[in-house]
């Protein structure tokens, strides 16, 4: 996500018209949020992996699309989120 992030201002700064001013706030916002998710990896060298099912995927989707859109809203995303813990 990091190696994303200046790609991406640069984008949203020729679509939304930033300043020079605007995209650095923008950019220093970015950095702090991905900040958030990063964090010592666990060593899983020696875990058992199991594919997910099609099954285990709908399920998933279903417990995230709770207004059974057939799409996660802005709104749902968000709730996901804060219930497994990352901030929002």
């Amino acid at each position: 996500a990091r190696d994303a992030v200046e790609r991406v201002a640069e984008i949203m700064s020729e679509e939304l018209g930033w300043t020079d001013e605007e995209r650095a706030k923008q950019l220093a916002h970015a950095y702090d949020y991905v900040k958030c998710f990063g964090g010592p990896i666990a060593d899983k060298t020696e875990a058992e992996l199991r594919t997910a099912t099609d099954a285990d995927l709908r399920e998933a989707f279903a417990r995230v699309d709770a207004d059974n859109s057939g799409y996660v809203s802005v709104d749902e995303l968000r709730r996901a989120a804060a219930f497994l813990g990352f901030p929002v």
